[in-house]
């Protein structure tokens, strides 16, 4: 099986996961949001037998990762486990895929979610266990709304309500390959973005750098599942615009990941949005009405 994962800061593209809502799961659930020293959403769920693990939660991953400790601990069955060949942010690797029976965030359950095993080094949470990620598989079933304010994450298993988005700016969405891509505009031209919440900042790469006239201010690095880095470097201000909405964000990085191009990227700009642009009160995607709310 070919796939295509990245993970930047927890970026994941992979092209196949199996699962299923359960018939008599609860219609909503609000858990406490934590923050990872680098910035990531994560909260307290249960793999399997497994209680309070902590899983970042990313929707521009449509297949989980776990931790090889976890796998370890979980111990599933030979048959829910395979090998899989994916193409990362810096490179190709083949990794390992295993099927858990349950995946649950308080009152939520979803059986039969991939996840990819691999360690993502360098993120800390309070409990000090390796994070992992819960994807597009888990959180497109849910009216997703992240609370900044009161550092709370609410799930719920219908259209959002009027009550979550009231006196928030609207903005249309579209579903392509699993990612949530969005209309941005930068000096007057129209740019994709694919939202990232498992990304603390935004990443261009040089197509759409060079529609920005910013200043380069320092150089870092950005690292896949194998712990290679490509080089990134921090930009000064950027005003765009979310839809018809304008933004000024101070986080924002340049960045050519080859992911960029193997999502058709090479000649076109692209702007990777990450939770930077909706800190300051409240995100809210709602799954069913292909809106976005902020």
């Amino acid at each position: 099986m070919k796939a295509l994962l990245t993970i930047l800061t927890t970026l994941v593209i992979a092209g196949c996961a199996n699962q299923k809502l359960d018939k008599e799961s609860i219609i909503s659930t609000s858990v406490p949001m934590h923050l990872t020293d680098k910035g990531h959403i994560y909260v307290s769920t249960q793999l399997n037998d497994v209680e309070r693990y902590p899983m970042i939660l990313d929707t521009a991953a449509n297949i989980g990762v776990i931790p090889n400790s976890l796998l370890t601990k979980l111990s599933p069955s030979q048959e829910r486990i395979d090998q899989i060949e994916v193409q990362g942010a810096v490179g190709k690797m083949t990794l390992t895929q295993a099927r858990l029976k349950n995946t649950q965030l308080n009152n939520i359950q979803i059986s039969d979610l991939t996840y990819i095993v691999q360690d993502l080094d360098g993120l800390k949470t309070h409990s000090q266990l390796l994070p992992g990620i819960l994807g597009h598989g888990f959180l497109s079933n849910y009216c997703n709304i992240y609370d900044f304010t009161n550092k709370r994450v609410t799930l719920i298993n219908s259209q959002c309500p009027h009550s979550s988005k009231d006196k928030l700016r609207a903005v249309d969405f579209r579903i392509e390959d699993d990612f949530i891509k969005i209309n941005t505009w930068f000096n007057g031209q129209k740019v994709d973005a694919i939202l990232d919440t498992g990304a603390p900042t935004n990443v261009v790469n040089s197509k759409l750098h060079a529609l920005l006239g910013v200043a380069i201010l320092e150089e870092d690095k950005l690292k896949g599942l194998h712990n290679k880095g490509v080089t990134k470097h921090k930009l000064a201000k950027v005003d765009f615009q979310i839809g018809r909405h304008a933004v000024v964000n101070e986080e924002s990085f340049l960045a050519d990941m080859p992911v960029f191009s193997a999502l058709g990227y090479q000649e076109q700009p692209v702007l990777l949005m990450g939770l930077t642009n909706f800190k300051q009160n409240k995100l809210v995607i709602d799954y069913h009405a292909k809106k976005i709310y902020f």
